[in-house]
């Protein structure tokens, strides 16, 4: 769909068979690759003009390209939508053999937890699984302090893997550049409650660097998987 924008979507496996040739040809050995799969911006009939059938297709080709290019497993992620998210991770499953991973961006209101379209965290938990996702979880979000609270949440809801990707807090202009304000330090320490509860898949989003993934990693090393 994205591509369609820029005149070349007749390219989508090809130009994201080369994305994962070039992810695994930079992967250290014994590291994994996933290729990421976000949301399409559009709308599903009736509220808008895209079909399932057309969802479905262009993440089944989306997958395969990965799985073509060396992947070990697909990320679909920053998902707003757990019906056009769900379509994601079905077309995954039922077209390869990757690890399939799903996660959702919530915002907090007065009442809670919720994406753009009004899924729980809980609600996503059931839905991803149920569509047949091996990992679910979040990502993006506002900073690590409201992800500890999601992961609650979404512990409470599954016994199964959970996956964390943090922002490092919400982007600020400071003297023309864009600033994230949370330091690998700080977000460590959250790391260390996540891995508590247990999440077992920790990762970064947006703003987070090397340094922060280093914290992470020295947090809670010898423990859990980390992306």
């Amino acid at each position: 769909f994205i591509l369609a924008k820029y005149g070349v979507a007749d390219r989508l496996f090809e130009l994201n068979r080369l994305a994962a040739e070039h992810a695994r040809s930079a992967a250290p050995p014994g590291k994994y690759v996933a290729g990421s799969i976000g949301p399409t911006g559009e709308f599903l009939e009736p509220s808008g003009n895209v079909t399932e059938d057309e969802l479905y297709d262009t993440f089944a080709q989306m997958s395969k390209a990965f799985e073509a290019g060396g992947a070990d497993a697909v990320m679909i992620e920053t998902q707003l939508d757990l019906e056009e998210a769900s379509i994601a991770v079905r077309a995954a499953k039922e077209n390869t053999g990757l690890v399939v991973m799903a996660t959702m961006t919530f915002d907090k209101g007065p009442r809670g937890f919720f994406t753009m379209f009004g899924n729980t965290p809980e609600s996503a938990v059931i839905g991803l699984q149920g569509a047949g996702a091996d990992i679910v979880g979040t990502n993006c979000g506002s900073g690590i302090e409201r992800m500890v609270e999601i992961a609650t949440k979404m512990r409470a809801a599954t016994d199964g893997y959970l996956v964390v990707q943090s922002n490092a807090g919400l982007p600020e202009i400071i003297k023309g550049e864009v600033c994230y304000p949370e330091t690998p330090e700080f977000m460590a320490e959250h790391y260390r409650k996540l891995a508590d509860l247990p999440v077992n898949v920790l990762g970064g989003c947006c703003g987070t660097t090397a340094d922060h993934i280093r914290a992470l990693v020295q947090s809670v090393k010898g423990e859990l998987a980390t992306a």
